[in-house]
């Protein structure tokens, strides 16, 4: 009889343990997350293909995020480019973008020091679980008053230049080789020796192409823009 009784027990605690389980919904499937399918797709579109400012000048520009096939997810941006001297700021880390919704992103440009002045292709990448967008961008820095460029590595860096009216243009050769600064047009010719530098004023509004004589595939493009 006593060991009926044990049976009798032990059955009732067991029922009774199911029982909390049941009346507590805790279904130990219920802890396993499923992963989420990622349905359709986005679109990235930017708000403008060159983005320009002066030295020292914060700029901002946008992209317009959509969904399409009931694409809801998170969308993440990313820059693929180096940008020496400048400083990059999404207003968020990722982008919520629901159901046949739409979703504007927000990007600032702060270039910050001086190496920062030329045109810089920039790779974007946009990114969810399954869609992955990449394309492409010109950040524009103008530069005023003095501006550095260095020939260095048989390139001029910065290979594009946008400046100011006046500015004036200073090539530093920083190759251990004989390199030129000539201009097609011939508004300026100047050899510049090894570890030598030379300048030049742009008061004339216009593009300017240039090349060296000794390496004729160097090339450079300034741009000088009107003095506001």
């Amino acid at each position: 009889m006593r060991n009926y009784i044990i049976i009798g027990v032990a059955v009732l605690a067991a029922i009774g343990i199911g029982y909390l389980f049941i009346s507590n919904g805790e279904n130990p499937e219920s802890n396993i997350n499923s992963e989420v399918v990622e349905k359709g797709f986005f679109n990235v579109e930017p708000e403008q293909e060159v983005v320009q400012t002066m030295f020292g000048e914060k700029v901002e520009t946008r992209f317009l995020l959509s969904s399409e096939l009931g694409f809801e997810s998170d969308v993440k941006f990313s820059i693929k480019t180096p940008l020496i001297g400048i400083k990059v700021d999404f207003d968020n880390s990722a982008y919520f973008v629901s159901k046949d919704g739409e979703k504007v992103a927000t990007v600032t440009f702060d270039p910050m020091e001086e190496m920062a002045v030329g045109q810089h292709n920039m790779t974007i990448v946009a990114k969810s679980q399954n869609t992955v967008r990449t394309f492409f961008m010109i950040l524009d820095v103008v530069g005023m008053d003095e501006v550095q460029i260095d020939i260095e590595n048989y390139n001029f860096e910065p290979h594009g230049l946008t400046i100011v009216q006046g500015t004036k243009v200073t090539w530093y050769n920083k190759d251990d080789v004989i390199h030129s600064v000539t201009a097609p047009d011939n508004l300026f010719d100047i050899d510049m020796q090894r570890q030598d530098y030379a300048s030049f004023v742009f008061d004339e509004v216009g593009t300017f192409p240039y090349f060296c004589k000794p390496h004729p595939y160097m090339t450079g493009t300034i741009t000088v823009i009107p003095r506001v």
